[in-house]
């Protein structure tokens, strides 16, 4: 069954969830989780994305962002290609770093409820 057109739309929300290909790790450590919320950081200021909640576990992360334009799949792809990059470099291993996205929740009343894994660990940022 063909996966759905993920609707974008400015001003949208999303709860956006990536997981590791075979719940493969990809957060080694904490230095990888850092790297990762700096590339995170680097994609905010330059979509303009408005950051609400992310939750990092070691096979998969969580977003809620808030896209002024229609563009998630696009930054989407920027900023796991980025990570990539960094993960690739710091650790010296080559390839893709494989991850499946798993379908969005698109809403407008603010971050969803934490998932039972993230409990209290879901944390919310303000704005980025």
């Amino acid at each position: 069954m063909p996966r759905k057109i993920r609707v974008q739309f400015p001003g949208a929300i999303y709860h956006v969830i990536s997981r590791g290909d075979r719940a493969e790790h990809i957060f080694l450590d904490d230095v990888d989780r850092q790297d990762f919320l700096n590339t995170l950081a680097a994609a905010c200021q330059k979509t303009g994305w408005q950051l609400h909640g992310y939750g990092l576990m070691r096979n998969h992360f969580h977003l809620v962002v808030e896209t002024p334009n229609a563009d998630l799949i696009e930054e989407m792809r920027w900023l796991l290609s980025a990570y990539t990059i960094r993960l690739n470099h710091r650790h010296k291993i080559f390839g893709q770093l494989k991850v499946t996205n798993i379908p969005d929740r698109t809403g407008s009343d603010g971050p969803p409820a934490p998932h039972p894994a993230i409990g209290s660990s879901w944390l919310a940022k303000s704005s980025w």
